[in-house]
């Protein structure tokens, strides 16, 4: 049992479910918090990892001028549509990030079973993964897709840090977080992942397995948002970064902003970072 992380969790649920902040339109305040500490820690590469259009790449590139942006997409499908859409400054690829840098066979659902039947979603769906559904009745398309590490950009990228990970891998955030282990206690600062509390996908880790590993490496949980009962994005950061100037000031500010502030139900997230809600409830 991760305790730190229990208790985390608790108090946010609490204060969530107290704020009326739950649901996959409600995640715009951890977002902008993520891109407020990248600036305030003057994050110098930032990598989106299953970054459909890199719509979070986008925002950084505005506040982060002289920040490396760099976005991996494992589905071709979805590359070969925004490859000529993504923003200027944005070295968008299309590669898986594992544990290893061998090539992958990544799924992608094509029929899905909803409570009507089955439903049949496009190639560019946003539930793609490394991992299988942990339901029946799933058809996939597969494809073979070239894979790299954290461990491996990082080493292409010298002299960069600090740097900052958005991570939303569909079930796979273990298999990127076990390739980054030369460099999740030197160089990466803050981490915003997409978690589960319940198995989706066979052999996933869930949140307490991903809480657990990074605190070996330094990290602890910061703030986090409520997309469902068992889906939510958990933002960590580097514990020597909590004595950066402005580090904490942040994170009161948004205690504040979430307690004073009712959730505004009209607030809408890009498509990219909703999970693809209705394909995974």
């Amino acid at each position: 049992m991760n305790t730190p992380h229990l208790l985390h969790t608790c108090l946010w649920e609490t204060l969530l479910n107290h704020t009326g902040r739950v649901g996959r339109d409600q995640t715009v305040f951890l977002e902008q918090f993520y891109i407020d500490l990248c600036v305030r820690i003057g994050a110098r590469l930032c990598i989106e990892i299953g970054a459909h259009e890199a719509s979070g790449l986008r925002r950084l590139g505005q506040v982060l001028p002289e920040a490396r942006l760099l976005a991996y997409e494992a589905n071709p499908y979805v590359y070969q549509r925004f490859v000529n859409r993504v923003a200027a400054g944005i070295r968008y690829l299309n590669q898986a990030v594992a544990h290893d840098d061998q090539p992958r066979v990544l799924k992608i659902p094509r029929v899905m079973p909803v409570r009507e039947g089955q439903r049949t979603l496009p190639r560019e769906n946003l539930t793609s993964s490394l991992r299988v559904r942990n339901m029946e009745r799933v058809e996939y398309e597969e494809v073979t897709v070239a894979c790299t590490t954290l461990d491996s950009i990082l080493s292409e990228q010298p002299g960069l840090a600090p740097v900052s990970l958005w991570i939303d891998v569909e079930g796979a955030a273990g298999d990127v977080l076990a390739g980054a282990t030369r460099v999740l206690r030197s160089e990466v600062a803050l981490i915003y992942i997409e978690l589960e509390n319940k198995t989706s996908w066979k052999g996933q880790w869930l949140d307490q397995d991903v809480a657990r590993f990074l605190a070996g490496y330094g990290f602890v949980p910061l703030a986090r948002d409520m997309q469902t009962p068992w889906q939510y994005n958990q933002l960590f950061i580097q514990e020597r970064w909590l004595e950066s100037p402005g580090i904490m000031e942040a994170f009161g500010g948004l205690l504040h902003e979430v307690l004073a502030r009712p959730a505004d139900q009209t607030t809408t997230v890009p498509d990219s970072h909703k999970a693809g809600a209705s394909a995974s409830e």
